[in-house]
């Protein structure tokens, strides 16, 4: 099975960083995602394993030299699609020079597979931030969403991870030059082979929420429950409910060949140095809050709380791992959500994203996954963050009128919850 691999492009409207800044960057990077002297591989098949070896980072940079942004084109062509060999550290980087009119730009990428991939362009950024000119960007993606984001990478990073499989005949492939037309140009789709979906997606922010009231709720709920909910528990027992009830008001075509929406708790899974064998193998074997669903707000509280309480991994456990889970896999005819936590100088992120395509496809020769049309109105991306005191939350969507159906369960969901735990939800 190809490794999925995620990319994120960095502009400079002059020089890039040199491939030995870019080095001691990625360096910093390895040295606090990984354990000393150790880095991640990939088997053949997809599975990720440790391997005590030194690695320097200056072996997986690749520096090049372009006369035009046309031919800088033409070679992200190329290296977006380029095998992720197995004999490799699962990251690299591209610094591609332009020497003519136009930008410059320096490429990461990252096995999609495990915890580190998306942090790792997010440390990139946070290093590369105060260079003059960078910007992070997503291929085909228009500027008009960007302007919607306000340029802020937080604001849209579960989008801003673009993904992509090393198949020369995976979708993507196929549909390469619609995703790397230069930015200027404003697309309003992106076409694949199978599917069109629009990336102009409008911000709705839930109305704030203050932090004390998520204490409140964890003591008023500790009080009736066997365990205490951490802030991640109650933000995520309270969002899941509300996406729930969101696809379950909107129909989807294809609906009766697909199996429900699956909300992963990525909290729950085990702290362990690689993605667990279930996640890579032939099943997903993790825990759904489906199990939850049509229960009381109390009750799916518990069930979030037990399952992280269960894996033992709780928030400080996000904090020390700095990481993004983001998995999307397509297993067969099943396409499953994803929700992903990352702590931010204390701060959580939930990033969610919901189920895009059914039908078949053939990937690397082989029919992997359904993607023959879409079969869900949104893909959303919430951030939630502390911020003044209060927890901000927005949902990216396609059509405000959505934004603000989805904003509204939200708030109904701590409501209900507040409600029954019988304290004043105090939301504004």
């Amino acid at each position: 099975m190809p490794h999925p691999v995620s990319f994120l492009l960095f502009w400079f409207d002059g020089p890039p960083p040199k491939k030995i800044e870019v080095a001691a960057t990625m360096r910093k990077i390895t040295e606090s995602q990984f354990r000393p002297r150790s880095v991640l591989r990939g088997d053949a098949r997809g599975r990720l394993e440790w391997d005590e070896v030194v690695v320097d980072p200056s072996m997986h940079i690749h520096e090049t030299t372009v006369d035009s942004e046309a031919a800088l084109w033409t070679h992200l062509h190329s290296i977006l699609f380029r095998p992720f060999p197995s004999d490799r550290p699962l990251w690299a980087a591209d610094v591609i020079c332009n020497t003519g009119p136009g930008r410059s730009v320096v490429a990461t990428s990252a096995h999609h597979g495990m915890a580190d991939g998306p942090s790792t362009v997010l440390m990139m950024l946070d290093i590369l931030k105060g260079t003059d000119g960078l910007r992070p960007e997503i291929p085909g993606m228009s500027r008009k969403f960007e302007r919607k984001a306000g340029g802020s990478m937080l604001s849209y990073v579960g989008l801003a991870v673009w993904m992509a499989w090393n198949s020369a005949r995976g979708v993507l492939a196929s549909s390469a030059p619609l995703f790397l037309q230069d930015s200027k140009t404003a697309l309003k789709t992106a076409t694949w082979p199978y599917a069109t979906y629009s990336p102009d997606f409008h911000i709705t922010e839930v109305p704030h929420i203050p932090v004390d009231f998520l204490k409140a709720v964890r003591l008023a709920a500790s009080s009736k429950l066997d365990l205490t909910p951490t802030l991640h528990d109650v933000v995520y027992s309270v969002l899941s409910g509300a996406l729930t009830q969101y696809v379950a008001a909107h129909p989807v075509p294809n609906q009766a060949s697909h199996p429900t929406m699956r909300l992963i708790n990525l909290a729950a899974l085990p702290k362990t140095g690689r993605a667990p064998d279930d996640l890579v193998g032939n099943s997903w074997g993790v825990v759904s809050l489906n199990a939850a669903e049509g229960k009381s707000p109390l009750a799916r509280l518990r069930h979030a709380a037990m399952m992280n309480a269960d894996a033992k991994l709780r928030l400080d456990a996000f904090h020390s791992r700095n990481s993004i889970l983001t998995i999307l896999r397509f297993l067969g005819s099943k396409a499953a959500a994803a929700i992903s936590a990352r702590s931010v100088t204390g701060h959580t992120c939930l990033f969610t994203n919901v189920p895009l395509f059914a039908g078949p496809v053939e990937f690397g020769g082989a029919a992997v996954a359904d993607m023959g049309a879409i079969i869900t109105p949104v893909m959303t991306s919430a951030v939630v963050t502390s911020y003044n005191g209060r927890l901000r939350m927005n949902l990216h969507l396609p059509t405000s009128v959505e934004g603000k159906e989805l904003a509204d369960l939200v708030v109904e969901g701590f409501r209900a919850l507040s409600e029954e735990l019988g304290i004043d939800a105090n939301i504004q």
